[in-house]
């Protein structure tokens, strides 16, 4: 698919305005997807990936929890499962295998990622099947990422969110990035019950990455991890960090 400057400026613009609104807008356009994914690949995988580098490093401020985690979750298992949710072109699938492979030194020594990309868009498909081919033709053929459907402003138990709520007992890392504030409005119609269901019936251990451009949501993010579907449900403890990458 070629790029489409125009439409891509337009999404552009759009993408702005929803960050500030709070609503979401549409990824409809094939070249509009090839602009975005041109203009936005390597600033977005480096935000996750610089996050996970910081995240990892005591010797940089992170607590020794989120330090543990990470550790055993790139270097100490096998295989990392992770999600992607709202990750369009699959940016996540490239900034965790780059982490793998930078805390493994450069070897085989880090984990095989498997990231499961989720979204609503159908149309991110192809973009995310041609970025999974060129990671693992550099970084190799253990690395694996699929596809499927998702949808943030309705409940996890919904029909769409099927694949991903059947994978929670398998899934180690869930990542989020620059989806939040676009889906504002949805999100906090539903009460943020996507995100309450969520941390409520991940498996215990669970690592969260959450990148946005705004600080916005975040309360309403911290509220839906420490309580679960209903006002009486308490959720676990959690640790959190609030990091900052510019």
């Amino acid at each position: 698919v070629e790029v489409d400057a125009s439409e891509t400026m337009a999404l552009e613009i759009a993408l702005s305005k929803a960050a500030a609104e709070g609503q979401m807008p549409s990824f409809g356009h094939p070249g509009a997807r090839a602009g975005y994914t041109v203009q936005h690949l390597a600033s977005r995988v480096a935000h996750v990936a610089d996050l996970l580098h910081l995240g990892h490093c005591t010797s940089l401020g992170a607590p020794r929890w989120l330090s543990t985690a990470l550790i055993r979750l790139f270097l100490q298992t096998p295989n990392l499962r992770a999600a992607s949710l709202g990750g369009g072109p699959g940016f996540d699938f490239l900034a965790l295998v780059m982490t793998a492979s930078y805390l493994g030194g450069g070897g085989d020594n880090g984990a095989a990622v498997d990231v499961a990309v989720y979204d609503y868009e159908h149309g991110w498909r192809d973009c995310a099947g041609a970025l999974s081919d060129a990671v693992q033709q550099r970084f190799g053929p253990q690395h694996t990422s699929s596809f499927g459907r998702c949808d943030l402003t309705v409940p996890l138990r919904a029909p769409v969110n099927a694949a991903l709520r059947a994978s929670l007992d398998s899934t180690s890392l869930f990542v989020c990035a620059h989806t939040v504030a676009e889906n504002a409005v949805a999100l906090r119609a539903a009460k943020f019950v996507f995100f309450r269901e969520l941390f409520r019936w991940a498996r215990p251990g669970s690592v969260f990455v959450l990148t946005e451009a705004t600080h916005r949501q975040w309360p309403e993010i911290i509220e839906a991890a420490f309580w679960g579907p209903g006002a009486d449900h308490a959720n676990g403890s959690f640790d959190v960090m609030f990091p900052r990458i510019t």
